[in-house]
């Protein structure tokens, strides 16, 4: 055998370390032995796929007969350039190249490497009832491409005190009510605020489904109300779902809130290839990068058949806390369908449902109102929802 060939085949073992790191999780965990477990996946796994990416190229540069570096260089500009494009390339790229086939799967890579500030230490805490609240207080969540300030009251809102006594429109909603990658003041609940002159609460929390919505709403002052706005996103059918058919939220303790947590600090902490790592799971999978140009990370509306009904069944309770008029609209991810508020407008049509009124904002949202790589609205898309919000208020809130 030859030198090349000896170096080819340590090329192949290197090769196949890279796929246990990337691809067996499951070999990093071991039953019953937590610190050994922790050993494994917070270092071993982590850095062990670094060591075998710098071997292959290393091992394959000597067998083509190339200088040692050629490879390795090679696998370093691969993860830099995740590295520059994630979290620079907000900065230069074009706004068209959000409708870039390319880009989607800077996009995918982003999304599966984000943190979740529902289960990051400092910006939010442990509910018995809703599993999770923000934390009350000042604190930052940071992301690829924005860095923004939370203020959150005693109801663990991301809203003031003084927004809590006797509103006037309460938002319900999940992370896009809520403002996820903007800052306070350009949450489409502030501008609605600032554009009609009511005291309005923004009770938004990340992830949160119509269930956790409308029991968030029943720990607010409800007496001075005159309208209630519900944002709707697709990734309320599950817990609305497992809500009608149970009767009840999720049990979930402290222990399933740490564990979130202990995850979560994984996509905020960057190791050696970790980028690389990600689009190669995506790749094996067969994940399609979201596209601005249509629907996409959609709910599985063909699992939830019966959203529609399930919506207005947990409406029925939200009238029992405040039998006000309720606006309803509709975010979807990176696209908002237009087709998907009037479903809901129709559905409500055959049960005649009164006072319940739409707003169509897939009519005005368009891909230069959502950010690069999160699938969240910016600044321009939370203002023209706001508009058009508060443009239906006046209409049918007298």
């Amino acid at each position: 055998m030859t030198k090349s060939q000896k170096y080819l085949v340590g090329a192949v073992l290197a090769l196949l370390g890279v796929v246990i790191f990337v691809f067996r999780a499951d070999l990093f965990f071991i039953p019953n032995r937590p610190g050994v477990t922790a050993l494994l996946q917070n270092w071993i796994q982590p850095y062990g796929l670094g060591v075998f990416m710098l071997l292959l190229g290393y091992l394959l540069a000597k067998s083509f007969n190339l200088k040692w570096w050629v490879f390795i260089l090679l696998f370093v500009a691969w993860e830099l350039t995740y590295v520059v494009v994630l979290n620079f390339g907000a900065g230069f790229l074009p706004d068209k190249a959000k409708l870039t086939g390319w880009l989607g799967h800077f996009k995918r890579v982003a999304l599966d490497n984000r943190s979740m500030v529902q289960f990051q230490e400092e910006t939010a805490q442990y509910d018995k009832e809703l599993f999770y609240t923000l934390r009350p207080g000042q604190s930052r969540f940071r992301s690829f491409e924005f860095n923004t300030l939370y203020n959150v009251n005693a109801l663990g809102v991301r809203d003031d005190a003084a927004s809590l006594e006797h509103p006037r429109v309460i938002f319900l909603g999940d992370s896009f009510t809520m403002g996820w990658g903007v800052e306070q003041d350009q949450c489409f609940p502030a501008v609605f605020e600032k554009k009609s002159g009511l005291k309005c609460l923004s009770t938004g929390v990340s992830s949160y489904g119509t269930a956790r919505e409308m029991r968030m709403l029943a720990r607010t002052q409800t007496d001075s109300l005159k309208a209630i706005i519900i944002q709707f996103h697709d990734t309320d059918l599950e817990e609305n779902n497992f809500y009608i058919k149970n009767n009840r939220l999720g049990s979930r303790t402290q222990a399933d809130f740490d564990a979130q947590v202990a995850d979560n600090k994984k996509y905020a902490s960057w190791f050696p290839f970790k980028y690389v790592k990600t689009a190669l799971l995506n790749a094996v999978a067969g994940m399609k990068a979201p596209d601005a140009t249509e629907a996409a990370l959609k709910g599985n509306q063909e699992e939830y058949p019966a959203f529609l009904s399930e919506f207005y069944s947990i409406l029925t309770e939200i009238r029992e806390i405040s039998d006000v008029p309720v606006i309803l609209t509709y975010t979807g991810s990176f696209y908002t369908d237009p087709g998907m508020i009037q479903r809901f407008e129709r559905f409500g049509r055959q049960l005649d449902v009164k006072d319940i009124y739409f707003v169509n904002l897939g009519r005005v949202l368009n891909y230069e109102d959502y950010f690069y790589f999160d699938d969240h609205m910016n600044a321009k898309g939370h203002e023209k929802a706001a508009d058009a919000l508060w443009a239906k208020y006046r209409e049918v809130i007298k």
